[in-house]
């Protein structure tokens, strides 16, 4: 069965029903199998259906997408501010001293590729959210800026850190490149054109410039081994699966030479970890408000799964 999204807002989250009609592009097709008649971003294939409900596997580089597709319109809802209080994230503004950890690792992995040459140079952030990269790296860099499609999180850079952030997304934005480095930090695996996405990133790169990426790999042992329980699957929001080969591939393709792909191993606050396995992944969010209560929910904790990935590459 072919899955695609309609997001309806209402107290206290999103409604989120299948459509046995539609393929991942939105067009109608004969629902014979998930994602019929859609091409691959990343190798021009074809998809058939995956072993887990609701995934399309490309038949010619094993590229994962998820029958799941919002349309560009539902975007306002998907991204709300909910999403940073509930639908995404137990809290996001309290989670900021475990997203800062991660952040500090990938400024420190950007540095040492730039050689700590960074005193005349520009950083631009694609999916910025509340801007906690930014105001740790503002510091390091000429100027940096960023694009959130947000409009509550990018007021909130703004005000809180008084940030250049446009709402909106790199596809349809005036970028005021050309950038020395850019980076998107699971923001990729939600777009369901990354191929244009990353077309554009290019145009807007200086010669040789960076493009840093985070993102879960779903070719990693935890991923094979969970199957569909894997937490890192999150539907609507994320629609785009990759494995190192499939990274690799697309950033070539999109005219960029990859440097290395490492694993990640990010680091979130144990109310987080138990807000995202209980309340969203196994929907049981009554235990997880009985869980909260107790002391040690701040505490921060490294996930050791080696089920997300760093990718650095240069502009070709």
């Amino acid at each position: 069965m072919d899955y695609t999204v309609f997001i309806q807002e209402r107290k206290g989250g999103l409604v989120i029903k299948p459509n046995k009609n539609k393929s991942i592009s939105g067009k109608t097709e004969n629902p014979q199998g998930p994602g019929k008649g859609d091409v691959c971003p990343v190798c021009g294939g074809y998809f058939a259906a995956s072993c887990i409900r609701g995934l399309s596997t490309c038949q010619t580089c094993g590229f994962v997408m998820a029958s799941v597709r919002p349309q560009p319109e539902q975007a306002a809802v998907l991204y709300g501010e909910d999403y940073f209080h509930g639908d995404g994230y137990a809290d996001y503004a309290a989670e900021r001293p475990a997203l800062n950890f991660n952040f500090k690792e990938h400024l420190k992995r950007i540095l040492r590729e730039m050689g700590n040459a960074t005193g005349q140079k520009t950083l631009f952030e694609a999916g910025c959210g509340f801007g906690y990269f930014l105001e740790l790296s503002r510091g390091f860099f000429k100027e940096v800026s960023g694009c959130e499609l947000s409009p509550f999180a990018a007021g909130r850079a703004r005000k809180a850190f008084g940030l250049n952030v446009q709402e909106g997304d790199v596809l349809t934005l005036p970028l005021s490149g050309p950038y020395d480095v850019m980076c998107m930090w699971d923001v990729l695996p939600s777009l369901a054109e990354p191929d244009k996405v990353l077309a554009r990133v290019a145009e807007a790169l200086a010669p040789g410039g960076i493009l840093a990426l985070t993102m879960p790999n779903i070719g990693s042992r935890f991923a094979r081994i969970s199957g569909r329980f894997w937490p890192l699957i999150h539907f609507p929001w994320r629609v785009g699966y990759y494995s190192p080969e499939t990274i690799t591939k697309l950033l070539e393709k999109s005219g960029f030479r990859v440097v290395y792909v490492r694993p990640f191993h990010k680091t979130r606050s144990l109310r987080e970890i138990l807000y995202q396995l209980v309340a969203l992944k196994f929907r049981r969010p009554d235990w997880f408000h009985a869980l909260e209560r107790l002391p040690f929910m701040k505490v921060l904790v490294p996930m050791g799964f080696a089920d997300e990935m760093f990718i650095m590459a240069h502009k070709a």
